[in-house]
């Protein structure tokens, strides 16, 4: 600790938390919620431009999806009140978790998190292992989409099926509750008339 203070010291004038992440090169929260907002932004150019300047700032591609992974972690505990206190952070960083978490729902976190958990999996055995964070990024960017793709499969699936093809709609309820009689607005005279034929 105190050679890393005096590397500090002897770099910056002053010692501010941007010059301990520019002078011991630390890949900062900074950089996550950036890719965040890129990957909800499904903009893939922009988050694989953002990746190439983290490996040119000489990070590890693995230690990179593993915090993303992290920080997408903690953006699911912020969503809920009761796990919030599993978010160990300061106030400042907690307001901005909040933020981004907003911007999200709980589906796509867990599918975000789903990937770059298959992205750490393969990622030792994998030949070409920026290409493999490259596209895991770009799933990440089309998650939203492939959601919505599947919500509407889901949709002609279920309108198409045996079982549920013959389950009328609402119009269609609404049209059969008008047909059906109220036995109180039977006419007794009626009904005796229809007995006598």
């Amino acid at each position: 600790a105190l050679s890393i203070f005096d590397r500090l010291a002897s770099f910056s004038n002053q010692i501010t938390s941007q010059n301990v992440i520019k002078n011991l090169n630390i890949l900062d929260y900074d950089y996550y919620f950036k890719i965040t907002h890129s990957i909800l932004e499904k903009d893939i150019s922009s988050s694989l431009l953002l990746f190439n300047k983290i490996l040119d700032n000489g990070f590890d591609a693995h230690h990179f999806i593993n915090g993303l992974a992290s920080h997408l972690r903690d953006l699911l505990v912020t969503m809920d009140e009761e796990t919030l206190v599993l978010l160990e952070k300061g106030k400042p960083l907690k307001e901005m978790y909040l933020q981004q978490s907003k911007l999200t729902n709980q589906s796509f976190l867990l599918n975000a998190l789903d990937l770059c958990n298959t992205c750490d999996i393969d990622y030792k055995t994998s030949k070409n292992q920026n290409l493999l964070v490259e596209l895991c990024l770009m799933k990440l960017c089309t998650i939203k989409q492939q959601e919505m793709k599947k919500k509407i499969t889901d949709k002609i699936s279920l309108e198409n099926s045996p079982v549920t093809k013959d389950i009328p709609i609402k119009s269609d309820i609404k049209e059969l509750k008008k047909k059906i009689i109220n036995p109180n607005d039977i006419k007794p005279e009626k009904f005796e008339k229809e007995n006598e034929n």
